[in-house]
């Protein structure tokens, strides 16, 4: 989902100064986010918890961060 995020940003079909209302993800808060967010910003939370070690929930956040701004949902 990560790796599909970044390809939409790189690619153009998503920019990376868009804002996204992150609260409707479960867990939002472990990445220490603002809402709105903007992809940058969240891109680089994800990115700042390489090499944490992340729970299975702190882990299924980030997924459904990257899901949800894939399906353009938030």
């Amino acid at each position: 989902h990560y790796l599909a995020q970044r390809l939409n940003l790189e690619s153009g079909r998503q920019g990376w100064d868009t804002t996204h209302d992150v609260t409707s993800i479960d867990g939002y808060e472990y990445l220490g986010l603002t809402d709105p967010a903007s992809a940058t910003e969240i891109i680089s939370a994800i990115e700042s918890k390489y090499g944490t070690s992340p729970d299975k929930d702190q882990f299924e956040t980030m997924k459904d961060i990257c899901d949800a701004l894939n399906e353009l949902d938030i």
